[in-house]
């Protein structure tokens, strides 16, 4: 069983190859550190602020989207948004 996000990367890897991906979409990890152990994992089609709420309320500690952000500004915003609504809990 995949115990850091690197091993989950690994594993989706082998399933859906990323030099498989069209060139627009983003193929790994968007954002965090590949070394971070797994706990709660919240599993969701879109990134939506709801899935980013659950993190910062503490009830997951990675996500995995199957949907790309749509722009890079798009997940930059929302992660500082939600980092300094939350008291810098993200």
């Amino acid at each position: 069983m995949p115990q850091t996000v690197a091993d989950i990367i690994a594993v989706l890897e082998e399933m859906a190859p990323g030099d498989l991906a069209e060139s627009w979409d983003n193929v790994g990890l968007q954002v965090g550190d590949p070394s971070a152990k797994l706990e709660q994992v919240l599993i969701a089609l879109d990134p939506t602020l709801a899935a980013v709420d659950a993190a910062a309320e503490g009830r997951v500690d990675h996500q995995l989207h199957a949907a790309r952000l749509v722009e890079e500004s798009f997940k930059d915003d929302l992660l500082r948004g939600r980092h300094e609504s939350n008291g810098g809990n993200l």
